[in-house]
């Protein structure tokens, strides 16, 4: 008993501050609601949730050290380690269900970041049991039980956690170097700039006019499906036109369907009479290149004037499809 009075007297209040903060900072970080709604917005956040659970999980070590210090990897430490990072990685699964009662969207992909950020933090823990415990710990040609490959494997499980945010921030990057191209479609990334209502897309080479892939768009037979580039280029002020290619697919059943290139801005009030509306009928198997000059454009809404300063939006629909209708779609762009 006395023993455990000392130990849990080496918890200083640092440690105790250190760890109320860094608890409420996931609480606080993967509960509030993000207020931009994109896909680079979410990648930016998805860069927090492994350093987060890194931190955690090393602040939880130096506490349990502190409070009950045990053999360095002997069998109660690595039952310890055990609890721990289960422990830790099922909080983080609870965090992302609790995330959808809070306006935030439960993915899998965080759920796996929060949980290689708590492996990170155990590598980097077992790396500095090496260092502070020397050769006491250390067996002739066992490499493993040194400090580097340990830290190495933390910041291997970091690398991967940030691959693809990493990928989406730098398809954001490149996408204002590549404006006024608005979307070609070269990459899986790039259909992360769009959300996709009642309708799927994928990569093709079939129908491509500009690069080496355009997006093929399927869109369900329910009224008004859509696919919308959330990530515009907002000051459209100086272009000329805005041009895009389209084909229906050459194996739809019906004669054709009546396709909508909506362009809205910061302003709008809704998303019909608000918007400019481009209609544009498409036959099966008939490539049909659409060019609309940005003077029409901006007389698009039906009481006041777009503003092409503070473009927001572009979205393409096909209007109450009877049966699954694919659109390949390629060459956004605008004109100077």
């Amino acid at each position: 008993m006395d023993g455990l009075r000392t130990n849990i007297r080496q918890v200083s209040p640092r440690d105790v501050v250190l760890g109320l903060a860094m608890f409420g900072t996931v609480v606080f970080g993967l509960l509030v609601p993000i207020p931009f709604v994109s896909s680079v917005a979410g990648a930016v956040a998805d860069l927090f949730h492994t350093p987060l659970f890194g931190g955690v999980t090393l602040v939880v070590f130096r506490a349990l050290d502190r409070w009950m210090p045990l053999p360095a990897f002997g069998r109660a430490d690595r039952i310890r380690c055990a609890l721990v990072v289960s422990g830790l990685f099922g909080f983080g699964v609870m965090m992302e269900v609790v995330q959808g009662w809070a306006g935030r969207s439960a993915t899998v992909h965080d759920a796996v970041a929060n949980g290689l950020g708590t492996l990170a933090g155990l590598a980097w823990f077992i790396g500095r049991r090496f260092r502070v415990q020397g050769s006491t710990v250390r067996t002739a040609g066992a490499w493993w039980q040194s400090v580097l490959p340990w830290k190495f494997l933390s910041l291997v499980l970091l690398a991967i956690a940030w691959w693809n945010p990493a990928l989406v921030i730098a398809d954001f990057v490149s996408g204002r170097f590549r404006f006024p191209l608005l979307s070609s479609f070269e990459t899986e990334t790039e259909l992360n700039r769009w959300h996709f209502d009642d309708c799927s897309a994928t990569l093709t080479t079939v129908g491509v006019t500009e690069g080496a892939r355009a997006m093929k768009l399927t869109f369900r037979p329910v009224p008004h499906p859509a696919a919308t580039l959330l990530q515009v280029y907002p000051d459209w002020t100086g272009m000329r036109a805005l041009e895009v290619d389209l084909v229906l697919d050459e194996g739809y059943p019906g004669e054709a369907v009546d396709f909508v290139l909506k362009v809205i801005d910061q302003d709008h009030v809704n998303y019909d009479s608000d918007t400019f509306r481009y209609p544009v009928r498409l036959s099966p198997g008939q490539p049909v290149h659409v060019r609309v000059g940005l003077d029409q454009v901006k007389q698009g809404p039906e009481s006041r004037e777009l503003d092409l300063s503070r473009i927001r939006f572009v979205s393409v629909l096909v209007l109450d499809p009877t049966v699954p209708a694919t659109v390949r779609i390629d060459a956004l762009r605008l004109i100077r």
